[in-house]
């Protein structure tokens, strides 16, 4: 990773945007980044850092809590960062989550937390195109673990070394290490061989319990204790079934003769309930005859007369014609009667009205002349109307005309007092900037009175907050070495337990499982009791609990101490700054609260003179409407006082040329209305007079023809109805009726229409066919029965049914047995399998568990799989590490791994030791001094660095950042250092050292300037 531009904003101390373009640095690859403590120096990782995964330089420092305290609430934080992976360029935009002002400025709004990377594709135009690679933040943190091959620990470790966690490869503990390692040179296929082992050999434990179990399943379930007892006891329920199976034949035969037997007394029985059944349906039928002849008899006789019902018909029809032409006859001449009475009515009406036509001829004149009279008083209303709108808008002009002079006038004397009081308020609106700095300084004044108070109570729990985290930690490092005491002794005894029982199973010439040997000369003895591993795993677990608390104690001791040493810095600069002041708390508020009472009327003088300024434009211009609107309402009131009088004259001489009573449109409307009526009711009279007598003759004409008509054809129909009823008598006779009645009461009922009696003939028929059916039916079933005897069903029935609950039970019984058989012979060929099962996993087990053991770490050298790998690759880094150490500590030391079991409780092969070339013993690395473990630190990051490069391809480390360290060395040292530092660019590395030290500065011609003001802290190149 090669960094190009870092931008910042609101981010730690850059509160303003910030660039960082590394390109300036050209073909230099080695510069200083040089600044006052607390400039901003480590915030350049931090964004770096932050960029990447969102994390700060220092574990525990999250994004959120790199924002700008003195940001504006509306300022955007963000890191946006290009870099450059081999060839490839990156660029990454990441912002944090905080709180901004809304745009309405009425309170905050959180903004969440966003991220985005692209990949920047390189063109032959101008500007590159950017390609989108991720877009949320965890996206974007997981892309770039993938990309640089490493997460934010490792970063900080091969390419930020950050302040204060510049040692910790050296100093880490063995799984810290070991997790750093594994992670950079990618060992995780190892770690998971190591539990590929695990989960096998667990597995496999847990199918052999799992088969134990089922076989001790299997076998409760068969009652006995062994396959072999569980196979004699189903041979012996094998030939019981046989036994079974036979007694069930024997009585299922049984079962189905009494059933045989019951089926035939049931067929017998029924045989003899249709012969009975067809004896009594024939006599039930033969009941029924009398009414059927009876029957027979009337239709006879009514089809008789329905021979003759035609001529008795048209007897009838003839009769009620010649009825109905008599009245007809008596009707048309009542008709001629009234027509001749109607007719001399109409005649004397229309003589009356003759004698009336002179008033009609009146009234059509008077319509006329109420015409005329209608127009022109229309013309007369117009003429009102017009008059008085021209005298409305006469007297609305003169008003509006009055109303435009007094607003004149009263729009000049506000702008008169309004330039008056603009000029008070300038007066007074001048002295509010002398005003705002006075109360400035006092309000800073009462800041500082105010922070110190604070100051003093927080030294004070600081104090005391120490004082018991001292005393805490004290205790912790007590128990923790007591509880570490007790573990290495069990532990100890323990494994010579071990390799003692290890020793009692050793057969000679047969290899031993730890080295491989046949010959076993000195196998080892026990002579103490050894402890049970339960014991030794308390032991150990209460020791590392009782580390994590002494280190957890200690941890807090040193923040504690630390924030101690920070309040009292705090707490001596502020009582410093307020050496100078001789003003008392109460006197310094009421100077504040006067100053701001008149900052405040100051402020809002310069508000209202504002105001005031806008408000005499706005009435100047009213003003000068106000002139042009007075000039033109005076002048539309004499054109309309003009047009007023015009249309009076006009009003006053259409009034005389109508008569009074007609000057009005709705009177002369009326008149004509009730005219206009007198004649319509005139000519309508006339009309109707002349139409009904004209109507009443014709009426008279038609009534005499008809009443003439109806006389002739009343004696033709009297002629035809005697004649029919001649030839019905005649046909009466002949049928045997002795009168129409008697013809009548016979076609009643059914017999009245010939569906009727055709359904009575078919009733009668069916009769007859019913009965012949019902006697062979009785025929056929008396030689059905004939020889049979009524069975007993009942005895049949028991007897069928005691030999099916025989059959039934023992079929059942038979049925359990085969089926427990069916059980057993399942159980067994389970019992079967899992044996062989069985014997094939203790085989696979014997080895797989064994590399389980080996590859987890239960041998004698405590080394994990993973581990034995890692521990060659820390071969490599100490030779790389050694290069530059030996150079820098002129031969004296050199780094080595530390052989053997260090701590039962962890791991072995990854301890590191510092070898002393001086005294030729190898020693912990906490006795090297502060330079000298400085030295130690940076060889082991550089040749870790190395190393990486070289292991895992793919990962190139192309810079590497130091922060602080360098004040801790002489100047023949920091010579060295900076040396070896220096080397580092001839293979084309970025190196970047932060520090302080103004000898750095000296003798680094290439720096990073980073000032802090009052914005904030600013970042620039400088070369010399």
């Amino acid at each position: 990773m090669r960094p190009l531009r870092l931008t910042m904003e609101a981010f730690g101390s850059y509160g303003k945007k910030t660039v960082v373009d590394f390109t300036e640095l050209g073909a230099r690859s080695f510069f200083l980044i040089h600044g006052r403590t607390g400039s901003g120096k480590t915030t350049l990782l931090d964004a770096i850092c932050f960029a990447f995964y969102g994390e700060a330089s220092m574990a525990g420092r999250t994004g959120t809590m790199m924002r700008t305290d003195e940001a504006p609430r509306e300022a955007r934080t963000s890191v946006d960062f290009v870099f450059a992976l081999g060839t490839q360029k990156y660029h990454i935009c990441r912002t944090p989550s905080y709180e901004r002002m809304k745009k309405d400025g009425t309170g905050l709004t959180p903004v969440q937390a966003s991220a985005m990377l692209w990949q920047v594709e390189e063109g032959e135009a101008a500007e590159n195109e950017e390609r989108v690679l991720a877009q949320r933040p965890s996206s974007v943190t997981q892309k770039m673990t993938e990309l640089l091959g490493f997460g934010p620990a490792e970063f900080r470790q091969v390419v930020l070394l950050p302040q204060g966690a510049f040692r910790d490869l050296l100093t880490a503990k063995v799984d810290e290490r070991e997790a750093l390692l594994a992670m950079l040179f990618k060992t995780e296929r190892y770690r998971r061989l190591e539990e590929l082992f695990k989960s096998r050999a667990k597995a496999m434990e847990a199918r052999r319990a799992e088969i134990k179990a089922q076989e001790g399943a299997l076998l409760a379930g068969g009652a006995a204790d062994s396959l072999d007892a569980h196979r004699a006891v189903s041979e012996e329920k094998e030939k019981t079934l046989a036994v079974l199976e036979k007694q069930a034949a024997a009585l299922q035969e049984k079962q189905e003769a009494a059933q045989c037997a019951e089926q035939e007394g049931i067929r017998a029985a029924e045989i003899l309930t249709r012969w009975e059944k067809a004896r009594k349906t024939l006599a039930d039928h033969e009941k029924k005859r009398g009414s059927v002849e009876r029957y027979r008899a009337q239709l006879e006789e009514a089809q008789r007369a329905a021979q003759i019902e035609d001529v008795a018909a048209g007897a009838a029809r003839d009769r009620e014609k010649a009825k109905e032409r008599e009245a007809e006859c008596a009707a048309q001449e009542k008709r001629r009667e009234k027509a001749a009475h109607e007719l001399k009515r109409a005649e004397d009406a229309l003589v009356h009205e003759k004698a009336r036509e002179g008033e009609l001829e009146e009234g059509k004149a008077k319509v006329r002349k109420l015409e005329e009279y209608g127009a022109c008083a229309i013309d007369l209303a117009q003429a009102r109307a017009r008059a008085k709108s021209r005298e409305e808008a006469a007297h609305e002009a003169a008003e509006k005309a009055a109303q435009a002079k007094a607003a004149q006038e009263k729009l000049a004397a506000e702008l008169l007092a309004l330039g008056t009081r603009e000029k008070e308020l300038a007066e007074r609106a001048a002295k509010a900037e002398g005003l705002s700095l006075a109360l400035a300084q006092k309000e800073k004044e009462r800041e500082a009175r105010q922070n110190l108070a604070l100051l003093k109570k927080r030294a004070a729990k600081a104090q005391e907050a120490a004082e018991i985290a001292g005393e805490k930690a004290r205790a912790a490092r007590e128990e923790h070495e007591t509880k570490r005491r007790n573990q290495r002794a069990l532990e100890h005894v323990y494994m010579e337990g071990q390799a003692a029982l290890l020793a009692r199973s050793l057969e000679d010439g047969k290899a031993c499982p730890v080295c491989g040997s046949t010959a076993h000369p000195h196998p080892t003895a026990s002579k103490d009791e050894v402890p049970e591993k339960a014991d030794v795993e308390r032991a150990r677990s209460e020791a590392e609990k009782a580390e994590k608390a002494r280190e957890k104690a200690e941890k807090a001791q040193t923040a504690a101490e630390a924030d101690l040493a920070a309040v009292r810095g705090e707490l001596a600069a502020a009582q410093k700054s307020l050496t100078q002041t001789t003003e008392d708390a109460g006197s310094l508020a009421a100077a504040i609260a006067s100053l701001q009472a008149e900052v405040k009327a100051a402020g809002q003088a310069a508000a209202a003179q504002k105001a005031a300024a806008d408000e005499r434009e706005t009435l100047a211009s009213r003003l000068a409407q106000a002139e042009a609107a007075e000039k033109e309402a005076a002048k539309g009131a004499e054109a309309a006082k003009g047009e007023a009088a015009q249309a009076a004259g006009a009003l006053q001489e259409k009034s005389a040329s109508l008569p009074e009573a007609y000057r009005e449109p709705k009177a002369v409307e009326m008149a004509l209305a009730a005219a206009r009526r007198g004649v319509a009711e005139r000519e309508k009279a006339l009309a109707a007079a002349q139409d009904a007598f004209s109507g009443a003759g014709k009426e008279l004409a038609a009534a005499k023809a008809a009443a003439e008509a109806a006389k002739t054809t009343a004696a033709l129909t009297q002629e035809e109805a005697r004649k029919s009823a001649a030839l019905l008598a005649e046909r009466l006779k002949g049928a045997g009726f002795s009168d129409e009645a008697a013809f009548r009461a016979v076609l009643t009922g059914h017999f009245a229409t010939a569906e009727g009696r055709k359904e009575v003939s078919d009733r009668i028929r069916a009769y007859e066919d019913k009965r012949t059916a019902f006697a062979e039916a009785e025929k056929k079933a008396a030689e059905e029965a004939a020889g049979i005897a009524p069975p007993d069903l009942a005895k049949l029935k028991a007897a069928r049914e005691e030999a099916a609950a025989a059959w039934t039970a023992g079929t059942r019984e038979a049925a359990a047995l085969a089926q427990e058989l069916k059980e057993r012979r399942s159980r067994e060929e389970q019992l079967q399998k899992l044996t062989l099962e069985a014997a094939s996993l203790e085989a696979a087990y014997h080895t797989t568990g064994r590399l389980a053991e080996v590859a987890a770490g239960q041998n004698p050298h405590r080394m994990h799989f993973q581990t034995y790998v890692l521990r060659s690759i820390l071969a490599d880094v100490a030779d790389a590490a050694n290069q530059r150490l030996l150079r820098m500590t002129h031969g004296q030391y050199r780094l080595e791994r530390k052989e053997g079991v260090v701590d039962m409780r962890r791991s072995a092969g990854l301890d590191l030791e510092i070898f002393d070339e001086n005294t030729g013993y190898a020693r912990p690395m906490a006795t090297l001094s502060g330079g000298e473990s400085f030295l130690a630190a940076l060889a082991l990051a550089l040749g870790l660095a190395d190393v990486v490069t070289n292991y895992a391809g793919g990962i190139r480390l192309d810079t590497i950042f130091i922060d602080e360290g360098f004040g801790t060395l002489d100047a023949e040292t920091l010579d060295l250092a900076i040396k070896t530092l220096m080397d580092l660019q001839k293979g084309g590395r970025l190196v970047g050292i932060i520090s302080h030290v103004e000898e750095l500065k000296n003798r680094i011609d290439v720096r990073l300037e980073v000032e802090k003001g009052e914005d904030g802290s600013t970042a620039r190149f400088v070369v010399g």
